[in-house]
């Protein structure tokens, strides 16, 4: 059972409580201890069908991108950059970096799409408090 508060998630959010709640507790945690992780399996998107390679690349690009964004929003950070792997690296999807409060953190999302039944998934979260995105990585990624 979590000891986080409720929170009143708005309208705009509720189909994605779910991520937005392990986030929270995520992001309490990393406050409290530097770090968190956690594999989630949150489904953030259903009946998603493919005739395109476009259509794949605006979720990609877009759409779970602005999912994220308006989620921390709503978790009070600001100064938020989301950055998508454009190599095939064994490394987290996406790396966003945001500030809540004076504190920085970086996120590493992995999401996944499942042709099989047309579903996004965020798999896994790693937040990391008082931290950068190393430098090393950024030639593997492009700001969305």
């Amino acid at each position: 059972m979590s000891t986080t508060k409720t929170i009143q998630i708005p309208k705009k959010l509720k189909p994605w409580e779910d991520l937005v709640i392990e986030l929270r507790e995520l992001i309490e945690k990393a406050k409290r201890h530097g770090s968190s992780e956690s594999e989630l399996h949150e489904m953030i998107f259903e009946d998603v069908w493919f005739k395109k390679e476009s259509q794949y690349e605006r979720y990609i690009h877009k759409e779970i991108p602005e999912l994220l964004r308006r989620i921390l929003r709503f978790l009070h950070f600001q100064g938020i950059t989301i950055y998508h792997r454009k190599d095939d690296i064994n490394a987290p999807e996406y790396l966003i970096e945001a500030v809540r409060g004076r504190t920085s953190y970086v996120f590493e999302i992995n999401v996944d799409y499942d042709a099989d039944v047309g579903e996004w998934n965020v798999l896994w979260v790693r937040i990391t408090k008082n931290a950068k995105i190393a430098e090393g990585y950024l030639p593997y990624y492009h700001e969305v």
